[in-house]
């Protein structure tokens, strides 16, 4: 059995709507899966509409997580799946028809994996990207890799996202069992409320290395990122630099990896000539992810931040 999890917070009801659309039409019958909506405090809640939302499913749930933010949801949702594969699938994610089965394959094909995901993403834009924002489309998870990558070791740069994000189920246990331990440390490394931190994806790959399996990326997973108008908007996109810096800074402080940070002389070298190349926005992004860095280790290392 495989399950799929969806966390929900508030969602936008046309892109909810394509992601169960998308699931309804996988070609893996819906008796080798499952479905788990996990609804996050949404207002209203989506209890009422639960027929609607999994009832065309014959092992579709929703069940409601009251503790806010994205890892609580997620811990939720793995505390009731019951598949040896999960597939965590955001909110305003269009899976390819195949993408269930794919996942199976890649499961029975590379038995050394821990974690996969889509090596093919696609960006459904509200609006059309300014010329400025487009070369960090890859904060939202935009990418077309041309040939299969995996790897075992961790921060080496193949780092599948939570959209789409596969496991196995002795990951995902790994990762109830980390949290209980670690509770606090957890829940500051996800997305709650306006905070944008991400690191609750790389802690999966991080517990998948340590267990000794690989984490990997397949362009034969295909999923269509929907991406409204305002994450578009060179504000939204530095406040993600920001944070996904952050986040990541602080999970240092669990795995013991740290991306450097630059010495004040060559930081400013380095914004002085991104501003000359590239313009204003690309200094401030690259001011942004710098920013992010700092004040996560600073707080990862205050046992009171």
């Amino acid at each position: 059995m495989l399950s799929v999890i969806i966390c929900t917070y508030n969602p936008r009801e046309d892109y909810l709507r394509r992601t169960l659309e998308s699931l309804r039409a996988q070609d893996l019958s819906p008796a080798e899966w499952e479905l788990v909506l996990v609804d996050n405090n949404s207002t209203p809640a989506l209890q009422e509409r639960e027929p609607e939302l999994v009832g065309w499913h014959e092992h579709g749930r929703l069940v409601k997580e009251d503790e806010q933010g994205l890892t609580a949801a997620r811990v939720r949702g793995a505390r009731e799946a019951q598949g040896d594969l999960i597939v965590y699938v955001d909110d305003d994610n269009e899976l390819a028809t195949d993408y269930l089965s794919q996942t199976l394959a890649i499961a029975a094909e590379h038995p050394h994996l821990g974690a996969w995901g889509p090596g093919v993403v696609e960006g459904d834009f509200e609006t059309p990207p300014r010329p400025e924002v487009e070369p960090y489309l890859h904060l939202l998870l935009i990418n077309r890799l041309e040939r299969e990558r995996w790897s075992n070791v961790y921060g080496d740069g193949v780092n599948p996202w939570g959209a789409g994000l596969a496991m196995r189920a002795r990951v995902l246990e790994a990762f109830l069992s980390y949290f209980e331990e670690h509770r606090r440390e957890c829940l500051r490394l996800g997305r709650k409320g306006s905070a944008l931190l991400s690191a609750e994806d790389h802690l999966f790959l991080w517990l998948a290395t340590e267990l000794g399996l690989g984490k990997g990326l397949f362009p034969r997973l295909r999923l269509v990122h929907l991406i409204p108008f305002n994450r578009l908007e060179p504000d939204y996109l530095l406040r993600l630099m920001h944070g996904n810096m952050l986040s990541l800074a602080r999970l240092s402080a669990i795995t013991g990896f740290e991306p450097k940070v630059p010495h004040p002389i060559m930081y400013g070298l380095t914004c002085l000539n991104v501003w000359l190349k590239k313009g204003g926005f690309a200094r401030q992004m690259y001011q942004a992810r710098i920013r992010g860095l700092r004040e996560g280790y600073a707080d990862a290392r205050d046992p009171e931040a």
